[in-house]
C-alpha cells in the first residue's frame, strides 16, 4: 500500500511532512527515506496529529536506526503529537535518535511552538555555520 502523507516546504525552508491513516513500519520508513531523497532541508516538522499509533518499541527503534543511515545531515525535527500516548513514543523516537548525537528532536504538542523552535535552530546554524 502507498503511503498516505503530504510533503511541502514553508518560507521558512521547513520541510513539513503531515501523516495520515494508516502506516505500517514499512509505510514510515518510505516516508523517510522520501523526505530524505527529495527533501534535503536540515529543518523538519512531522505532524502527526491525524495518525493512530500502533508502533511497537522495535518499530520506534528501526524507523530512529533509518533516519540515522539515511540523513547525511539531519539536522533538526519537530515532532507534532495529539495524545500523551504518542508523546510518550515519540519521546522514546527522541531518545533513539538523540543517541547518536547529531540530530536535535523535539516532541510537541502545537505546531506554533514546534515552528518558533525551528526557526530559532535555523538562526542558530546561521551564526556558526
Amino acid at each position: 500500500m502507498t503511503p498516505n502523507y503530504d510533503i511541502s516546504q514553508d518560507d521558512h525552508n521547513i520541510t513539513w511532512v503531515v501523516l495520515h491513516e494508516p502506516h505500517s513500519l514499512d509505510d514510515l520508513i518510505e516516508v523517510v527515506a522520501d523526505v530524505a531523497d527529495n527533501y534535503p532541508n536540515r529543518l523538519r516538522l512531522y505532524d502527526m496529529r491525524k495518525f493512530t499509533f500502533n508502533l511497537s518499541s522495535e518499530d520506534v527503534q528501526a524507523i530512529s536506526e533509518f533516519g540515522k543511515i539515511k540523513f547525511k545531515n539531519p539536522g533538526r525535527i519537530a515532532l507534532l503529537v495529539k495524545d500523551k500516548l504518542s508523546f510518550g513514543i515519540m519521546r522514546i523516537f527522541e531518545a533513539h535518535r538523540s543517541q547518536a548525537g547529531i540530530a536535535r528532536i523535539r516532541v510537541f504538542w502545537e505546531d506554533a511552538e514546534a515552528i518558533n523552535w525551528l526557526r530559532q535552530e535555523a538562526k542558530d546554524m546561521d551564526a556558526t555555520d
